[in-house]
């Protein structure tokens, strides 16, 4: 797909007038265009390996064929069931980038292009949606697909569904332009990390994709897939730049559009006008009206737009009447912002095509556990305010099939849902854990100290009148961390919009930033006035000194806008979300309190956080012959009271070992050191709380060392032990087998169980039947010598 810049202009120009004094940057005078997808190469690989390949073309022509009759006589469409699809991403980045760098990108981008892939087929979250701008009357569709990265390999090996391949082929030529010309370079790169096709969907990323040997002339495809017809070939999958996946819920829309070619879904533009049965010709889609356009067209301009007549006429139509084009469909070419949905039809065709020429995916063994789960989770937000929803996500490796959630201070306390919804009540900072299981074993607990900060409302002296009036409205808008697409007044329903706890991005004083705006549905005299407010001093106003962050001045025309203002040196109250205002209307804007003729109101919080006392660059823990030895290191400390040492046997409940003053104020590098000379046996975990001289507090990640005494031959941990095993460490001089017991306090022997031995050192879990809690031993024998330990069961 033809990537544009974000930059694109109509070359209107006009003349904005700023009111003086106000932090706002004049801009170039120029409306923009969202982001489009255009020229995807699809349809040119497939016809080239159509007459290349003629197992191919034997295989795509009987995929065909039941595609058709399954359309006919519709075996799978009324299948209420979910299909799951085992996904491979193969990272192909140049040589030399760090993850997280250029083609390189790192694993919560990826995890994000999942995310967003999941939710475009379940139309959920930012996808949620139907076509507005047609009079077809076609919704949009759950298709009832999902994907997951892969928690094993073809061997059956535990695997996160990530490959990491330095390459220059990153640079991508259909054909390669150098020594090698004429060699396929889609075959290549695809070679270097592969998983069998038949049971896993790849996709690779790539830095550029070209179709041409001149880069000048033809880099500039964004995505390309194969039909279901290359199911099992070495080439079958999804190639997509890396840095679309995941960036953002439109550039998302690339590799969505590709898994539709990938599950034989075509352009809703194939022959035009020409089509004359919908099952045989055009995109073999009957509720797709038929579409002669390939020029993207840009909802919040045009609207409606109708480039065939001949809906009625087609045979096996469901239209009575001529329709206008449903070109917001994921597989039109179109602008991303107004993509939102496939068509039941086309949920019929992908789901035959996953049970039909692609069914082996679905037995798979692509995402069942190979080994117990790593747990691990997101949440939508790391702050909100109070009573706000939060959405956590579990992240766990390895296949979890059941969650035991603790959220202290939330609502619900606990769950065991996998991606649980939970509020709080009262502002503040709160842990949330996880302990995740799957058919092989239980996860340690996962806990994220202080993950969460709860910051009360942003205080609203005046909420605007919120009954609709008109058309016009805030369609788009986005600014750091915020991005809403979203409806006109009529469409929202409001003329008031208030998104200050559920839309909440960080600033900082005395930066600028990028505003985009799009005004939407003008009125006929086609303007709209912009004023944007943010309420630095929470007091609720918006009318003390550089409140009003940007103002249009005069009449902006309508379309999307970009500008930018800066924040203050300083800024009053940090450490709460304050509120950011944004108002249209094709009239005067009087003051904040202004309620819209023809136009809209919507809020946005902002916080800014105080600056931290200390930046913490390391802190490490390593084990020494008679204990351990604690490091960390300041960039630079204001105002540093003290430091204070922390120590856990279970990641959880922590206790002060230790207390160290700090510098108070310093602009260098300080190091930092305490030995903790009476380790637990087992796993330490240690943290660090820093102190300001106001007594405010932050608290550093958890480190983790195993502790082992050179003077003895046995240890066991965790004790207590919560979970339903332990570990043993055993150090022997011999190489045999040991037999260890589980015996409760009246001497019953509970479980019998014999483990290997080597010479040296030996790390056994060992597994523990159902107990209850209490006291219990550990009866360790290895020939002559018995060695007994006392533990307790929580």
């Amino acid at each position: 797909m033809q990537r544009f810049n974000l930059n694109l202009s109509l070359f209107i120009f006009v003349m904005l007038v700023f009111v003086p004094n106000l932090q706002a940057q004049q801009i170039t005078p120029q409306t923009l265009q969202p982001p489009v997808l255009n020229d995807c190469a699809a349809d040119e690989l497939h016809e080239k390996l159509l007459e290349d390949n003629p197992e191919y073309r034997q295989r795509h022509e009987k995929v065909e064929q039941e595609m058709y009759e399954m359309a006919i006589n519709q075996p799978f469409a009324d299948q209420k069931m979910v299909l799951t699809i085992p996904v491979v991403v193969h990272v192909m980045h140049l040589p030399g980038e760090a993850i997280g760098t250029g083609s390189n990108i790192s694993d919560a981008q990826i995890l994000a292009g999942m995310e967003h892939l999941n939710d475009a087929f379940r139309n959920i979250g930012a996808y949620a949606g139907d076509p507005s701008n047609t009079n077809a009357g076609i919704p949009a569709a759950d298709i009832e697909i999902e994907f997951c990265l892969a928690t094993q390999d073809p061997g059956g090996n535990a695997d996160d569904g990530i490959n990491r391949v330095a390459t220059s082929y990153s640079n991508l030529y259909f054909q390669d332009p150098g020594p090698n010309a004429g060699q396929d370079q889609d075959a290549y790169i695809k070679s270097l990390s592969f998983y069998d096709s038949n049971d896993y969907m790849n996709i690779w990323l790539v830095n550029e994709i070209c179709t041409n040997q001149v880069p000048e002339s033809g880099c500039g495809t964004a995505g390309y897939a194969y039909l279901a017809g290359a199911h099992g070939f070495a080439i079958d999958g999804i190639v997509n730049e890396a840095d679309l996946f995941g960036s953002s819920t439109d550039n998302s829309k690339v590799h969505i559009h590709e898994v539709g070619h990938y599950l034989n879904l075509r352009h809703t533009f194939n022959d035009g006008c020409t089509e004359t049965n919908c099952l045989t010709g055009g995109d073999f889609i009957c509720d797709t009206p038929p579409d002669a356009g390939t020029s993207a067209v840009n909802c919040f301009v045009n609207g409606t737009i109708n480039t065939c007549s001949n809906d009625a006429s087609i045979v096996n139509s469901p239209f009575a009447s001529d329709v206008q084009d449903i070109y917001e469909n994921y597989m039109d070419y179109g602008f991303q912002q107004c993509q939102n949905s496939f068509t039941p039809d086309q949920k019929t065709r992908m789901r035959n095509a996953l049970q039909g020429a692609r069914v082996s995916l679905l037995s798979s063994n692509g995402c069942n556990a190979a080994a117990p789960p790593i747990a691990d989770f997101t949440a939508t937000t790391l702050f909100a305010c109070v009573n706000t929803p939060i959405q956590f996500a579990d992240a766990s490796q390895n296949g979890a099939t059941s969650w035991a959630w603790e959220f202290p201070g939330g609502s619900p306390a606990t769950s065991t849902t996998d991606n649980p919804v939970v509020s709080y009540a009262a502002a503040g900072s709160y842990d949330v854990r996880l302990t995740a299981s799957n058919s092989l074993g239980t996860s340690v607990q996962e806990v994220k100290t202080d993950y969460i900060t709860i910051y009360n409302e942003p205080t609203v002296a005046f909420a605007p009148n919120a009954t609709p009036a008109g058309s016009a409205g805030i369609t788009y808008f986005t600014v750091a961390d915020i991005e809403n697409p979203s409806s006109t007044a009529t469409g929202d329903g409001s003329r008031y919009m208030d998104n200050a706890c559920s839309m909440v991005t960080e600033m900082e004083a005395s930066t600028t930033y990028d505003f985009t705006f799009t005004a939407g549905d003008c009125p006929s005299d086609l303007f709209e006035v912009i004023r944007i407010y943010i309420d630095y001093n929470n007091d609720g106003d918006f009318a003390d000194a550089n409140e009003n962050a940007y103002s249009s001045g005069g009449n902006a025309y309508c379309g999307t806008w970009s500008f930018s203002f800066t924040t203050p040196p300083s800024v009053p109250v940090t450490n709460q979300i304050l509120r950011m205002r944004v108002i249209t209307d094709n009239q005067f804007i009087s003051s904040p309190n202004h309620t819209p003729n023809q136009g809209q109101v919507e809020d946005y919080g902002v916080l800014f956080r105080s600056v931290l006392p200390v930046e913490l660059s390391d802190f490490s823990a390593e084990q020494e012959k008679e204990g351990v030895q604690l490091n960390w290191l300041t960039e630079f400390e204001r105002n540093n009271d003290f430091f204070t040492l922390e120590r856990s046997e279970d990641g959880e409940r922590f206790y002060e070992i230790a207390y160290v003053e700090g510098a108070g104020n310093s602009e260098d590098k300080l190091r930092y050191g305490h030995f903790d000379n009476a380790p637990l046996s087992g796993d330490n975990f240690y943290r660090l709380r820093q102190t300001d001289f106001d007594g405010t507090e932050s608290v550093s990640d958890i480190v983790r060392v195993e502790y082992l005494r050179e003077d003895t031959h046995v240890e066991i941990y965790p004790n207590p032990v919560k979970t339903n095993s332990l570990n043993l460490v055993y150090v022997t001089e011999n190489t045999g087998e040991m037999t260890v017991e589980i015996i409760n306090p009246d001497g019953k022997t509970l479980q019998i169980t014999d483990y290997g031995l080597t010479a040296g050192l030996n790390r056994t879990a060992v597994d523990l039947p159902a107990l209850t809690a209490g006291m219990y031993f550990l009866r360790i024998t290895e020939g002559d010598r018995i060695t007994v330990k006392r533990f307790m069961k929580n």
